[in-house]
């Protein structure tokens, strides 16, 4: 399936060197098969802390189009999300409300854990209008 759309700059935020494990550290792995996939967007992934997300937020969080989390550990930081008009948010794996935050969960089946959350946050790119 090819997807055209508008280039948009993506980050997903990770907490690989602060906690590393197989699921902290999914973002590098999503971010590569994004990089086959979506030549088109900006995509990095972005080692923080859910404590330091604020800051990396205030300094970065409207020059983004998307800003993608895993788990639960950033609903804290997500709770700021309405104040970034500009920015919409995928939170994977649990949710915060906000008109700007798309959720969703990752299958228990998924057969490949960094091919659904790369389709997943492709499709919310492509399909998705500026804010």
């Amino acid at each position: 399936c090819t997807y055209q759309s508008e280039a948009k700059s993506i980050v997903v935020l990770n907490e690989c060197s602060a906690n590393p494990s197989e699921y902290n550290c999914l973002a590098y792995q999503v971010v590569d098969t994004l990089h086959e996939q979506a030549s088109a967007h900006t995509i990095s992934a972005v080692n923080s802390t859910s404590e330091s997300c604020a800051d990396w937020m205030s300094a970065q969080g409207d020059s983004m189009e998307m800003v993608v989390v895993f788990g639960s550990s950033w609903d804290a930081c997500l709770s700021s999300a309405p104040t970034y008009s500009r920015t919409w948010f995928l939170s994977i794996d649990s949710c915060v409300r906000a008109s700007n935050i798309f959720c969703a969960n990752l299958p228990d089946e998924a057969q490949d854990m960094m091919l659904y959350p790369a389709k997943l946050i492709l499709h919310w790119a492509n399909a998705l209008p500026p804010l």
